[in-house]
């Protein structure tokens, strides 16, 4: 059994105002609902956003310091991609669709692809289908639920090289 100290920490981001962008919030809604063994930050109505990730960041390395920092985001991709999951061992670059390059948060980043990539991001963010954001959160809840001790030991394995 983890104690408080070595809990992973969960890090939902993106904001419930855009649906494409509410990935994120959805996904923290999820864990929290089924009590989940992490710290949750990022849910509906409490966003973790491009507003305040730095602050939140921050205090998450603060407060939770040797966890693990599993980050998860929306992002947008190949048409084909559209409603997969994909993980990457160096956390994920949040806002990169709509900014462009930028810090990296997290040891592990899981993100949805939400739509396909092109010139209006913020507007094929905004023409998500709610049930699609929906099957997409649930698909990665399930992932985290169900692989969470297995997702830990890689940032454990990553953190050792």
């Amino acid at each position: 059994m983890l104690n408080d100290n070595n809990l992973p920490v969960i890090m939902c981001i993106g904001t419930d105002r855009v649906v494409g962008d509410s990935l994120g919030p959805k996904v923290g809604e999820k864990l929290i609902k089924r009590d989940i063994q992490a710290f949750i930050y990022g849910r509906t109505g409490q966003t973790v956003n491009g507003d305040n990730i730095g602050e939140y960041y921050k205090f998450i390395r603060k407060k939770h310091k040797g966890s693990a920092v599993i980050a998860v985001d929306a992002c947008l991709g190949k048409a084909d991609e559209v409603g997969k999951v994909m993980y990457s061992m160096s956390g994920i670059g949040a806002g990169f669709a709509i900014r462009g390059g930028g810090k990296r948060y997290g040891d592990i980043g899981i993100v949805g692809v939400m739509a396909p990539s092109g010139g209006d991001n913020i507007g094929a963010l905004m023409m998500v289908d709610a049930d699609a954001a929906e099957r997409v959160a649930e698909k990665i809840a399930e992932y985290i639920i169900g692989n969470l001790w297995e997702i830990l030991l890689k940032v454990k394995v990553k953190k050792a090289k």
